[in-house]
């Protein structure tokens, strides 16, 4: 009885290489390209083909916002990238939430007021769709006393993860997580002095503020 020999078929390629639209299109394909990346798109090619993406322009507008409104102490960018109705979650105080851009304004002279020798550095900066994730650390020295308490003159560090959702190149929405003053004391004498500092506040507000951040775990006692 004859055996059967196995016969290996090739799929078909739904185009021929000069039956993609790309090449029997050339101009046209030329026309949308040059469209796509007036809006702001960024091509990459993935699996052979373009694709249009905004997360490297997102990206690049959040390395602006950290380092020109923090580092360069920039308010003017702080107009140009927020959008006017823009909304802020857990960069002030519990509860109080961020409605424009001069509510951020305000929280970002108080906390500029405090601290003198501001750095911060983005260490991770991840992008996906509309919204960008950035990783980051803060060096400052306390130096004001325009959050409440008094100056201590020690530099302090502390860190943080921020989301940011943007629309149309704007700032639209923002979250972050990070402790007001969870900021790790480079010796215990730090913390005993600043903790000393605090219950000097005759109205005590500072103290308050410091217990409403969740901060009476670590200033020891």
């Amino acid at each position: 009885m004859p055996t059967k020999t196995a016969t290996r078929v090739t799929p078909k390629p739904r185009h021929s290489p000069m039956e993609h639209p790309r090449h029997q299109y050339p101009q046209e394909t030329e026309a949308l390209q040059k469209i796509l990346q007036s809006c702001g798109l960024t091509e990459k090619i993935k699996w052979g083909k373009p694709c249009y993406m905004h997360e490297e322009k997102n990206i690049a507008l959040a390395t602006r916002w950290f380092e020109e409104v923090w580092n360069q102490r920039r308010t003017d960018t702080v107009h140009e990238l927020m959008d006017p109705r823009g909304v802020g979650i857990g960069q002030d105080l519990p509860g109080v939430i961020i409605t424009s851009p001069e509510d951020f304004i305000r929280l970002h002279r108080r906390m500029l007021g405090a601290f003198s020798e501001f750095k911060l550095t983005a260490e991770d900066i991840i992008a996906s769709g509309d919204k960008v994730v950035v990783r980051w650390s803060c060096v400052a020295k306390h130096t004001g006393d325009d959050l409440g308490m008094p100056a201590t003159g020690y530099t302090v560090r502390f860190s943080g993860i921020s989301i940011q959702q943007y629309k149309d190149g704007k700032l639209i929405r923002g979250w972050d997580n990070w402790a007001w003053f969870r900021a790790r004391r480079s010796t215990r004498s730090w913390c005993a002095g600043l903790k000393t500092a605090i219950r000097a506040d005759t109205c005590g507000a500072a103290w308050r503020r410091f217990h409403s951040c969740g901060l009476g775990s670590w200033i020891p006692s």
